[in-house]
């Protein structure tokens, strides 16, 4: 419509009226459209926001779920397990070229031989026909023996073990030129004055508790068996006796151990049993391993006391695990050095990749290439003119390097857990780097601290057979015949023979002290020496 060529007012101002109710209109429809698009647009975002929410809930929730799975394949390994920590060696084919092993074919086994013993003694048996077997068959006359031919073969027989009670007729003497007096003939060495029980039946009781496990209530029945009348109780009493006569020994075992240069350590739990009146107590076995002997001390701490009280004026290098006591034994007075230098064992950090391969098999393979790399070196710097330090410097370092600069790396990635068993072992690997570094430096210090392990084997086995001690004189008494025993086994001589000498030499001279290697010594001089009596 053309309004303007329109002459009729009323009919324009009503137009026009009509045009502004609907022009209002519009604007209202207009900011109804824009609240909607408004209120869409936050709905939207609020939408977009929960599905953020719920991504990342869903996420946590995975990795959660990925960390209890770990935690129970941790536990059913532990239960169910293989305990080996041996993975199978993956070899270069310029390896696999090289390695005799591989390129000479394997001889078939036809069958095992008798293995030699020649620490055994011989005692020949001479097997003759008696009786009617001495008839000949043919002609009913004697048989007689065909001159010295005899068929000869071997057995490996046990001679019954006898307790016996000895009665001991001191013979008296006089002289018949003086008559000064009467003279007996010294009676046995005893460990208690008074006593009815022989040295060596002190020295067997031990010797079957701390080398064969074997608990005292077991070993009062196997006499029983054999004729003795005797309780746990008298047991007990006669090592207790012979503990107190090895004091000495015991202690300068450990003053040697203590002036090495390099030592190990590490420590387990061992129960002393309640009495019915007090509750058990937790006490600790300490171990320290040096050079030539391996020592013992039972204390009811793991703190950096403990640590100091076994380690005494220690001032060499020290390796162990990651046990915080150890390096706050090591810390000096404000402004002193420290008392000696901790190492730290790369076992333990390679153990904790280990643990964690089933579920971060990339990361756990590189670690554990890297770790099997650094142990061919050492196998390496053993053989006959090698170097261990240049080699360590010149292999060993850059791989330990590249080793801390992965792990630092791994440590920035936000998608492992902070309790996951990946993030825990590069966070052992990262925060002990100074200690797995010092054996680089030096090539008296080993790579791990596997033979303080193994020589934790004999407590352990002893905790398990007869639960650890019933008091804490039990316990002191226990560590003495695991140090004394096992350093025994350590220099190579028979731990009874030795228990019995050192027990003798200290009764006889008055404290005196036998050490291992001394008795080595004195058994290699004697130019038919006696036969071992492990």
């Amino acid at each position: 419509m053309k309004f303007f060529k329109e002459k009729n007012l009323p009919f324009l101002r009503s137009a026009a009226q009509a045009l502004q109710d609907e022009n209002a209109r519009l604007r209202l429809e207009a900011a109804a459209a824009s609240a909607a698009k408004a209120a869409l647009e936050s709905r939207l975002q609020e939408m977009e926001e929960l599905s953020s929410m719920q991504q990342s809930e869903l996420t946590r929730m995975t990795q959660e779920n990925q960390l209890l799975k770990e935690q129970l394949d941790r536990r059913l390994r532990a239960l169910y397990g293989r305990k080996s920590e041996r993975r199978p060696i993956e070899k270069t084919e310029q390896e696999r070229e090289t390695d005799p092993k591989d390129r000479k074919p394997r001889k078939q086994r036809r069958g095992h031989g008798p293995t030699p013993q020649p620490k055994l003694p011989v005692v020949e048996v001479i097997d003759m026909l008696a009786g009617e077997a001495l008839l000949c068959d043919h002609c009913g006359g004697t048989l007689e023996p065909l001159g010295t031919t005899a068929e000869e073969s071997e057995l490996v027989a046990i001679e019954e073990r006898r307790i016996v009670l000895e009665r001991h007729l001191r013979t008296k003497y006089h002289c018949n030129c003086c008559h000064s007096g009467v003279t007996t003939a010294p009676g046995p060495v005893k460990l208690i004055p008074g006593g009815r029980y022989a040295l060596n039946f002190a020295v067997e009781v031990a010797y079957m508790k701390y080398l064969a496990h074997l608990p005292l209530d077991r070993q009062a029945k196997m006499m029983q068996h054999e004729g003795l009348q005797v309780t746990t109780t008298t047991l007990f009493d006669q090592i207790d006796a012979l503990a107190t006569a090895l004091a000495s020994t015991y202690q300068a075992i450990w003053t040697k151990v203590q002036a090495e240069a390099v030592l190990r350590a590490d420590e387990t739990p061992w129960k002393v049993m309640s009495n019915g009146f007090t509750e058990n107590e937790k006490f600790y076995a300490w171990v320290a391993v040096g050079s030539e002997y391996v020592a013992y001390r039972m204390l009811d701490t793991r703190s950096k006391e403990g640590a100091a009280s076994i380690l005494g004026a220690f001032a060499g290098t020290l390796m162990v695990d990651g046990l915080t006591s150890y390096p706050a034994a090591a810390k000096g007075e404000p402004g002193e050095d420290p008392k000696f230098k901790v190492a730290n064992c790369m076992a333990h950090s390679r153990r904790k990749f280990v643990e964690c391969e089933a579920h971060y098999p990339a990361e756990s393979k590189f670690a554990l290439d890297l770790f099997r790399d650094l142990y061919r070196i050492e196998h390496e710097g053993k053989e006959p003119g090698a170097n261990l330090a240049a080699l360590r410097n010149e292999k060993s370092r850059p791989l330990v390097d590249s080793l801390f600069i992965w792990a630092k790396a791994q440590q920035n990635r936000t998608d492992i857990l902070p309790s996951s068993g990946l993030f825990k072992a590069l966070g052992y690997l990262v925060n002990h780097e100074t200690g797995l570094r010092v054996y680089l430096d030096n090539p008296a210090v080993p790579i791990d601290n596997n033979e303080s392990e193994r020589a934790m084997r004999a407590p352990v086995l002893g905790r398990k057979n007869h639960y650890g001690s019933r008091s804490p004189q039990g316990a002191e008494v226990a560590a003495i015949f695991y140090t004394l025993v096992e350093s025994a086994k350590r220099v190579g001589v028979s731990p009874r023979a030795y228990l019995e000498a050192a027990a003798e030499y200290a009764l006889l001279g008055a404290g005196m002290v036998l050490l291992p290697d001394e008795f080595k010594r004195q058994l290699d001089s004697v130019l038919d020496p006696l036969p071992d009596k492990i």
